[in-house]
C-alpha cells in the first residue's frame, strides 16, 4: 500500500509529469526498500529497545544495498533481483514484527497481541485497498462503547 501510494498509477506522474519512464522505474523500485528502513526505524524509536544493535545494521545494510542496486544497476537486473529484495525485506519485516510482538507481550499481554494481529491481517489482504484516509483506532472497543476490562489496554491509532 505505502509503495502504491508513493508511486502509484498515476501519483508519480502527476507530481513529476516530465520524469522519464526510466526515473520513474527506478524511483518505484526504491520505495521498497526505503519504506522498510523508514518503517523499521520509526519503530524502534517509538518502542525504544526494540531492535537489537546487530539487527540494525543488518536491517540498514540490506536495505541500503536494495536502495544502492535499485540506484545503478540496469533496469533487466533490477527486475531479476527484486524477489530477492523483497524476500530480504520480508524477513527483516518479519525480525522487527516478532520483536515487537514479544515486547509486547512481555509489557502487555496476550490480549494486545490479537487485536494487533488483527489489524495486521486487514491491511495485508486486498480489502484494505479501499481504506483510505481513516484513522484505525485500535483499543479493543473503548470507542465502540465496549464495556469490558480495560486494565492494562494498550491503545493503537492507525492513520491512513
Amino acid at each position: 500500500m505505502l509503495r502504491t501510494g508513493v508511486v502509484g498509477v498515476n501519483a508519480i506522474t502527476l507530481l513529476l509529469p516530465d520524469l522519464s519512464w526510466y526515473v520513474k522505474f527506478r524511483v518505484e523500485y526504491m520505495a521498497i526498500p526505503a519504506a522498510a528502513l523508514l518503517l523499521a526505524f520509526a519503530l524502534d524509536a517509538m518502542f525504544k529497545g526494540l531492535l537489537q544493535a546487530w539487527a540494525k545494521r543488518v536491517i540498514l545494510a540490506v536495505n541500503a544495498a536494495a536502495l544502492l542496486l535499485f540506484l545503478v544497476a540496469p533496469t533487466v537486473f533490477m527486475t531479476r533481483a527484486l524477489p530477492y529484495v523483497y524476500a530480504a525485506t520480508m524477513l527483516c519485516a518479519a525480525y522487527v514484527l516478532v520483536r515487537f510482538l514479544i515486547g509486547l507481550r512481555a509489557r502487555r499481554g496476550v490480549r494486545q497481541i490479537i487485536i494487533l494481529c488483527g489489524l495486521v491481517l486487514y491491511f495485508a489482504s486486498d480489502d484494505a485497498s479501499y481504506t483510505t484516509g481513516q484513522v484505525v483506532c485500535v483499543d479493543g472497543g473503548w470507542t465502540a462503547g465496549f464495556s469490558g476490562d480495560y486494565q492494562g489496554l494498550l491503545t493503537l491509532n492507525v492513520e491512513i
